[in-house]
């Protein structure tokens, strides 16, 4: 392995997503399933667009992740008025 390789597991409920940053090292993300796989069942999704409600965009200077859909389901299940004057706007 060359340079640094971080693995992260984010974990809510039964819902989790395994993210890499640094090096290249392809293997790390599978290792880490392979161990998980041994005490778990795990249901896997290699392309991402949603996590928890967030959608995860990715770009070429990483993850953008923002909450765009969800706020707006939210305005409009307790603020209905207001979606009719942003929409106006």
């Amino acid at each position: 392995m060359t340079g640094d390789c971080y693995v992260f597991l984010l974990l809510f409920v039964d819902d989790g997503l395994i993210l890499r940053l640094g090096s290249d090292n392809q293997d790390a993300i599978a290792d880490l399933i392979k161990e998980l796989e041994e005490d778990l069942t795990l249901t896997k999704t290699f392309e991402v667009g949603k996590f928890l409600g967030a959608q995860l965009l990715p770009t070429p200077e990483g993850i953008l992740m923002h909450l765009d859909t969800y706020m707006s389901s939210i305005v409009e299940r307790f603020c209905p008025c207001c979606v009719k004057e942003i929409r106006a706007s």
